[in-house]
């Protein structure tokens, strides 16, 4: 089946599909420009976009959540299959065990390149500022 692309009639690349029929992979925007990750349902293809510095993206897997996993650059990116956001979340999640081990280990992992506490940074209520 033809999902179609991002852009006019570019080039997709299909990677994983989940039970729910959650596609995701990767398409041109536009000729000569970096890959953009993108999830495909019922129909519509989300961009999932690039990451700083405006690195190429793929989405490589997906699960029956509807969780997809994101290379790009030197990075990979985990997207909730949870639905949106609200204000708050991160504030809300510390309280659940694993999402505070998974913060703490991020904070070791990553914290001198990130230059600031992420705990401190989700509690202090500004995670909402992200894009």
């Amino acid at each position: 089946r033809d999902l179609g692309t991002l852009g006019n009639d570019h080039e997709a690349n299909a990677y994983a599909v989940n039970e729910r029929g959650l596609v995701v992979g990767w398409s041109m925007v536009k000729q000569g420009h970096p890959l953009h990750a993108f999830a495909w349902r019922n129909g519509r293809m989300t961009d999932l976009g690039t990451v700083p510095g405006g690195a190429a993206t793929i989405a490589v897997a997906v699960n029956d959540r509807g969780d997809v996993v994101v290379e790009g650059g030197q990075r990979v990116f985990f997207f909730p299959g949870q639905g949106g956001q609200w204000p708050g979340m991160g504030q809300d999640l510390l309280a659940s065990p694993v999402f505070a081990r998974a913060v703490a280990d991020c904070r070791v992992a990553f914290g001198d390149e990130l230059g600031f506490d992420l705990e401190d940074w989700f509690r202090s209520g500004r995670a909402g500022a992200v894009n």
